[in-house]
């Protein structure tokens, strides 16, 4: 099995730099598929779902510290509410 590796290719080679040819027939989807990837938040998302989501416990870890944080700010939130009313 043969890889290529885009980064080695002299500067010359048709492929450097321009994996989507305007002359080719998907160029508009090629286009709107590297704009898609550009975008942060695809990155993150995808990075989330690589790591974090990669199994069900890893999954169920994030949830369950999520929703502690978030309890724990409600709890202080309402514990300074209360002393500052009664």
């Amino acid at each position: 099995m043969t890889f290529l590796n885009f980064s080695q290719l002299p500067e010359s080679s048709p492929s450097k730099g321009n994996l989507c040819s305007t002359n080719n027939f998907l160029w508009g989807v090629c286009e709107d598929l590297e704009s898609y990837c550009r975008k942060r938040r695809h990155k993150w998302k995808a990075t989330l779902k690589q790591v974090y989501f990669n199994n069900p416990w890893t999954g169920i870890s994030v949830v369950a510290a999520s929703s502690l944080l978030i309890l724990t700010a409600c709890h202080t939130f309402f514990t300074f509410l209360y002393h500052k009313f009664f």
